[in-house]
């Protein structure tokens, strides 16, 4: 808790008149314009607690798999291959968490939730491009959180799988 007090206390002072104080406790990547940038895409993690969504509003994009998405915060990244691995890093966020990755034209490239997993993934990144991640919760509940990712994700998907002749 902050404690801030304000006085001008002086006998006789000329000092006197009005002012504003303005307090902003939103996270600064609390819309997609504000996106934190994610440099590193190769075998990543930020750390459990990096990141956090304490005060952040609701706001842009809502993800297909939950419709009641609130206080989202934003991440960007740069492809550097066609595919993304991202794992949410969190000790009390699984409960309620809702991420979902978009393109620059806001498209839902992939989205998960609380009772689906805690990462998502996709093989339909275009190089160079720029993808935005939204990381929120449902019931407005609040949390520390990390992020790990991986740009080398191989054979994940049915369409890189290894065929396997006998």
């Amino acid at each position: 808790m902050v404690l801030y007090s304000v006085d001008n206390y002086q006998t006789n002072s000329t000092f006197k008149g009005k002012f504003t104080l303005t307090i902003n406790d939103t996270p600064k990547n609390d819309t997609k314009a504000n996106a934190i940038e994610l440099t590193e895409t190769t075998k990543w993690c930020s750390g459990t607690n990096s990141f956090d969504n304490i005060n952040a509003t609701t706001d842009g994009l809502i993800p297909s798999v939950y419709s009641s998405l609130g206080n989202n915060v934003w991440f960007k990244f740069q492809a550097q291959t066609n595919g993304i691995q991202i794992t949410l890093d969190s000790d009390s966020l699984y409960s309620s968490f809702v991420m979902a990755l978009f393109d620059s034209s806001d498209q839902e490239i992939e989205a998960t939730r609380f009772n689906q997993g805690t990462s998502l993934a996709s093989n339909q990144l275009v190089v160079g491009e720029w993808y935005y991640l939204s990381v929120g919760a449902v019931f407005e509940a609040f949390s520390e959180f990390g992020l790990c990712l991986n740009d080398q994700i191989s054979n994940d998907f049915r369409s890189d799988a290894i065929d396997l002749d006998f």
